[in-house]
């Protein structure tokens, strides 16, 4: 405990991701000094942000940004910060609101980079937390994630733009279009094993997080559809 200080932020993630994996709970006293070592350097001890349930992340990025510019979880890669997310949600461990809010702030610019596990680890991570990001957070992350199931916020646009086309020509380029799409989608819909796409959906409800978005919703059944065969009734 005495040398946490001492670890660099790389570090510290490798000791609580092997904690997790034994399933060994440190204790509060050691979090607290895993938090404050962790950080950019700002109190995460106030009562009032241990107690937070919620947070507008994209109102606070900014701050939490330009706070953990100087070192701590701005020096993680995407890898790690997924990890630390990954690791206090099996250990059960719910750090400070203004912590988590950094932790967030630093993966947010990585979400469109994340792979399929790793876009699943975040979300469960989040939900075992009991934490539901801000709005602008989890509409980036279902972004991010729409990249794995084949769909893509410019498709709806494009489809629409080239039906309303009447000729000839331009039909059969909305066809080779949708061919090229249906393409991408037998390669990237099935990113997301059948535990995957458990797991998001019971994130999702846990979180009550809405992609307010029907084409990410039918992507989404529509890889569902395609893993059915090899679920299993834990899946379901």
């Amino acid at each position: 405990e005495q040398q946490l200080q001492l670890l660099p932020p790389a570090g510290l993630t490798n000791v609580l991701w092997a904690l997790a994996v034994i399933g060994y709970s440190p204790g509060q006293q050691w979090m607290a000094g895993f938090y404050a070592s962790s950080s950019s350097g700002s109190s995460t001890t106030g009562s009032s942000s241990s107690t937070s349930t919620s947070t507008s992340i994209s109102t606070t990025t900014g701050s939490s940004s330009s706070s953990s510019s100087s070192g701590g979880m701005a020096g993680l890669n995407r890898h790690q910060l997924c990890s630390l997310l990954w690791s206090l949600g099996s250990l059960q461990e719910r750090p400070p609101a203004e912590w988590l809010q950094q932790l967030l702030a630093a993966l947010r610019p990585h979400l469109q980079q994340l792979q399929p596990s790793e876009l699943t680890s975040v979300l469960w991570g989040l939900s075992q937390l009991r934490y539901r990001p801000g709005k602008g957070w989890a509409k980036e992350w279902f972004s991010a994630s729409s990249r794995v199931l084949g769909y893509k916020d410019s498709e709806a646009s494009a489809l629409t733009e080239d039906s309303s086309l009447g000729s000839q020509g331009s039909r059969l380029q909305h066809s080779s279009g949708q061919e090229r799409r249906q393409a991408e989608r037998s390669q990237q819909g099935s990113g997301f094993s059948p535990d995957h796409l458990a797991c998001v959906a019971g994130s999702l409800g846990f979180l009550r997080l809405d992609p307010r978005s029907g084409h990410w919703l039918r992507s989404f059944r529509r890889c569902v559809v395609t893993q059915l065969p090899r679920m299993r009734g834990s899946h379901v």
